[in-house]
């Protein structure tokens, strides 16, 4: 395919304008909107010139989401693009773009403390955590956050030990 950027994006802004004539389509065009097309030439092009193989190379929030209806929307993409261009895709991958990628591996843990509700709190935190869609989710997290820590404050805070240098400053 030809180095510049123009036929892609061409070719990805059909494609969208497809799905947006389809009801049940938005995740499609999630893909489609977030993604980068690399064509690379099939292995018989001297006979077949117009034959690529595709990868999509989609965000990985966005490819974990849609994980389980890839097959059916590589095929969706495939056809169309058959259909609406001179191109003839062979083979065709959606995958995760890595490079995109910033965390590989984590894990959330509580840590357990002699107090239980702020051991429950933390259970609570993960779970809103792993569970948060939009920015209310993750508002509530920092708001959950601000009350685990005024709790902790609360338990570990011990006047006589903790006592400020200049005997003026109230605590």
């Amino acid at each position: 395919m030809n180095d510049s950027q123009k036929p892609i994006d061409k070719i990805k802004y059909i494609l969208i304008q497809i799905s947006k004539g389809n009801v049940n389509e938005e995740e499609l065009i999630e893909i489609l909107n977030h993604s980068e097309f690399i064509f690379n030439r099939h292995w018989n092009y001297q006979t077949f010139p117009n034959a690529y193989n595709l990868d999509i190379r989609v965000l990985p929030d966005i490819y974990t989401k849609c994980y389980n209806k890839m097959r059916n929307y590589s095929m969706i993409i495939k056809e169309r693009i058959n259909n609406s261009t001179k191109l003839i895709i062979d083979v065709l991958k959606i995958i995760p773009d890595y490079e995109r990628l910033e965390m590989v591996y984590s894990i959330i843990q509580t840590i357990n403390t002699p107090w239980e509700e702020i051991n429950l709190n933390q259970q609570k935190l993960i779970t809103d955590f792993e569970r948060s869609t939009n920015s209310l989710d993750f508002q509530n997290i920092g708001n959950t956050s601000r009350t685990i820590m005024n709790k902790l404050a609360n338990e570990v805070f011990d006047l006589k030990k903790h006592k400020p240098k200049d005997p003026k400053i109230e605590v």
